[in-house]
């Protein structure tokens, strides 16, 4: 029997989110910093290809997932963070794919066409739903990189078997969630699904 396929997702960026886990479990959500104060892009770039050899020679994914470039909004800094990242998959033969940012909002956070602030609080509000812990920075907020990052994971783990990935729609995270905060608890991100479900309920 095959063993669970192991997806790597990263939200490229100087401040680059990870998201690392087993096809059907819990993944680990983290950041690595590429840039340090004084640097130059020589700098950044150098810590990034040493960081993804290392990476890619101790923890080997069987699917490595990415966003695709936006020209209009990527600076080139993360152009090269991705040439970097794509190079150095392809001499480790480790399968990478790229996927549109409405693609795996609209997967993950089920709509596309967010703005950008709210797609990170939503994807932070997901993790947390799905019980994944999301690393704090220096200020003590939750870091979004990680936590989109986890929204790529998602996708990922789509494309390597759709039928038996996470479920995260707000329906099943409520219900995984319940022990956690009362279910009547007119505070709790999806009570009005819930009101909703119970109300439909009511009526049959």
């Amino acid at each position: 029997m095959a063993e669970p396929a192991r997806v790597l997702a990263l939200d490229l960026a100087s401040r680059c989110g990870v998201c690392d886990g087993i096809f059907g479990g819990t993944p680990k959500l983290s950041f690595v910093d590429f840039h340090r104060e004084g640097d130059t892009d020589r700098d950044k770039f150098g810590r990034c290809l040493r960081w993804i050899a290392r990476y890619l020679q101790d923890n080997r994914p069987d699917l490595l997932v990415i966003e695709a470039p936006v020209p209009k909004y990527d600076s080139s800094l993360v152009m090269g963070y991705r040439a970097i990242v794509l190079a150095f998959a392809f001499v480790k033969n480790v399968r990478a794919t790229e996927v549109e940012v409405k693609t795996w909002r609209k997967y993950a956070l089920g709509n596309g066409n967010l703005k950008r602030a709210t797609a990170k609080a939503r994807c932070v509000e997901l993790c947390r739903q799905l019980n994944w812990h999301v690393p704090l920075t220096k200020g003590g907020d939750p870091d979004h990189n990680a936590a989109e990052a986890g929204g790529l994971w998602l996708w990922g783990c789509a494309t390597v078997n759709a039928k038996d990935a996470i479920r995260h729609e707000p329906l099943f995270t409520f219900r995984a969630n319940a022990s956690r905060q009362p279910m009547n608890d007119a505070h709790h991100p999806f009570a009005e699904v819930l009101a909703r479900s119970t109300s439909n309920k009511n009526q049959t």
